[in-house]
């Protein structure tokens, strides 16, 4: 390929890689964070079932883990969002996930309770 037709290609590339760069955020702290990669209910409920079911069931009924779902004790005892994150923050495997997916989580499980 000669060099002509290579420019458009690169620019092309360059304008890939900066649009894959703005996914990305520095916070205050000058660290770098990503995007939320858990944004719908559906990838959300996928998160759940390949992270949280295998404890608290497919269906949320509780297993090696208590019951979560909507109307149970458990959820119920949370106020607001914040709160079940706060738990699902030190809840270790969810510990593993990322801020992001644990504050996605969160939210999914909290909106079907209130």
């Amino acid at each position: 390929m000669n060099s002509k037709k290579m420019i458009p290609v690169l620019l092309v590339l360059v304008i890939i890689g900066a649009i894959g760069l703005t996914a990305c955020t520095t916070n205050g702290g000058g660290t770098t964070t990503s995007n939320p990669p858990f944004t719908t209910v559906a990838s959300t409920a996928q998160l759940y079932a390949d992270q949280c079911a295998f404890c608290h069931g497919a269906n949320r009924e509780g297993g090696l883990g208590p019951d979560i779902r909507p109307n149970s004790d458990t959820i119920k005892a949370f106020s607001s969002a914040p709160s079940l994150y706060d738990r699902i923050a030190d809840h270790y495997p969810a510990q593993d996930l990322g801020a992001d997916a644990q504050r996605q989580l969160a939210a999914y499980l909290f909106q079907e309770t209130h």
